[in-house]
Parts: structure tokens; sequence; C-alpha cells
């Protein structure tokens, strides 16, 4: 929900003064203040103790959910219960929390509904308190609806009403969803989660936004940061290596191998009328998306 990316992005200010935060606003088709699959624990438990953390434990729980502020919560009512799995001490993330699926669903173009229904006052209130803390900060922010492909009135409507507040903040808003950043036939893992290949087309693109914003790359000002850079790159160079090793289907392999690193060669029969037959038209776009 916009009311968690709210918190996350202050609990992010007390340790870093960014020129940019850019805000996904897909957040606002979610009512209320936590996500009703989510559990906002999951990641309150590795914010450091703090007023900021009070201030969110209060806000998305009230009083009666004090107990949020400490760790392991859940935990504290069931000692008898815990076996090893609970006490094995937890590996960072070397993906940092996201996801980076290889899988490909083939999509229908994106195509806008008229909305309808009621707007998310309180998803526009936290999206309205996300710019004033970037104001406040001298933070420029900058909106963005990731792509995706199936929609439904009641979701055009609210993100309509986001997009309206940013502009009339005059915020930029990057709506992705008719730029043809990405492909729908190969760059989809489902109709609103991109897959390695989308992911890797708009993080390219926002990159060379952002260059040509004149937001300059803090790494080499920051030897430490870019240590630590080199160091979680290398752990994802050797992920996804494993990845492709064990990688038993095509289509995945093909997404897999849609990387700037990489360089590999097909061998195509020559009685396979790849190019000429429709019937291939799924492959020819996977193997056209190998650049």
């Amino acid at each position: 929900t916009l009311v968690c990316t709210y918190w996350h992005l202050r609990n992010a200010l007390n340790y870093m003064h960014p020129d940019v935060v850019m805000v996904d606003l897909y957040g606002i088709i979610f009512e209320g203040k936590i996500y009703p699959n989510g559990d906002p624990r999951a990641w309150l438990d590795s914010v450091p103790f703090s007023r900021t953390k009070l201030e969110t434990v209060l806000d998305l729980y009230g009083a009666k959910g004090l107990a949020n502020i400490w760790p392991f919560t859940y935990e504290h009512t069931r000692w008898n219960d815990l076996t090893e799995t609970d006490v094995e001490p937890v590996a960072r993330d070397p993906m940092r929390g996201s996801g980076s699926g290889s899988n490909v669903v083939e999509q229908p173009p994106y195509m806008p509904v008229q909305g309808t229904g009621e707007v998310n006052e309180l998803g526009l209130q936290y999206l309205q308190k996300i710019l004033d803390a970037c104001k406040e900060r001298e933070i420029r922010p900058v909106a963005m609806i990731l792509p995706y492909t199936i929609t439904t009135a009641q979701t055009e409507l609210n993100l309509e009403a986001a997009v309206s507040l940013a502009e009339q903040a005059g915020i930029t808003v990057l709506d992705f969803r008719d730029m043809d950043v990405v492909n729908p036939t190969v760059d989809f893992q489902d109709y609103h989660h991109l897959n390695l290949s989308g992911m890797d087309k708009i993080t390219r693109w926002i990159g060379a936004w952002l260059s040509e914003q004149g937001v300059q790359n803090q790494r080499d000002a920051m030897p430490e940061l870019t240590e630590k850079w080199d160091e979680s790159y290398a752990t994802y160079r050797s992920i996804k290596r494993e990845r492709i090793e064990m990688c038993e289907k095509l289509e995945n392999l093909l997404v897999l191998l849609h990387d700037a690193d990489y360089s590999c060669i097909l061998s195509i029969p020559p009685d396979l009328h790849l190019w000429t037959d429709d019937s291939y038209a799924y492959v020819r776009a996977l193997l056209e998306n190998l650049g």
C-alpha cells in the first residue's frame, strides 16, 4: 500500500539523502493501510528501533499493536512449539527482496478501460505525504506506473486520481503502460509482473532517463558504496550463471540470456521454417529479444 510505502521512505531517509525518489503508483489500488495478503512485520523486523519505527507501528496497528515494535512478535505466543528452523540464522538475501523470474507468459497489449468506482482517498492522502516528505528534504520525487496488461475499472480510476495529484503538484509521471519499452509477448511473468527481460529493459530505460535529467551516479565519489555494489553484482552474476546452467526449458533460457554480459550461439536446423512459418512467431519473438 502507499501507506507502507510512505513509512518505508521515512525510514530510508533517516539514513540517506537521495537526489531522486521513484514512487510506484500501483500501490494506490490497495485499500487500507496494510496489503490484505501481506505482513508488514516482514520488513518491520529489519527496521532499527527508532522514533520512526514507533510512529510506523502506531500508524499501522494502533496502540494495541505496540508489540510489533520488537522482532518475532508472532513467535512470542508459541515458545513451546518452536523448531530448529525457527532459530536458524537468517541469510542475507542477495536479491535484496526482489523477484527475478525467467518464466514467459505471453500477454495481450495493454487496453485501458473507463475508470469507475470509489477513489482510494487514504492512498491519495499518503501519496501526498510522500511528496511532502520529499519536498521538506529538497528531494525530487518522480512518479511511475510500471507496465501491466490486464486492468479493471477500479484500478484505472485510482491510478487516474494518483496521476492527477502528482501532475497538479508538478511531479513528472512516467507511465510505462503505453510507452513500448517492453514487449508483452516476451517480457511478462503474468499480467502485472515483469520477467528478467522486462525488468532489464525498464531498469536501463530509467537509468538512461535519470542521466538525461542530470542525475549523477554517486558510486565513483563513494568508494565504500562502489565496493558493496561490486560485491552484490558479483553475487548476482553467480546466481544467474547457476540458473542458466540448471535451465531445462528453451523459453526460460532465452529470457535468461537477454543480458548484456552474455553472448550465445544458436544452431537452427535448416529445415526449420522459423522465419516463414507463423506458428513459430512466439519463438521468433524470444530469439529477437536476445538483441
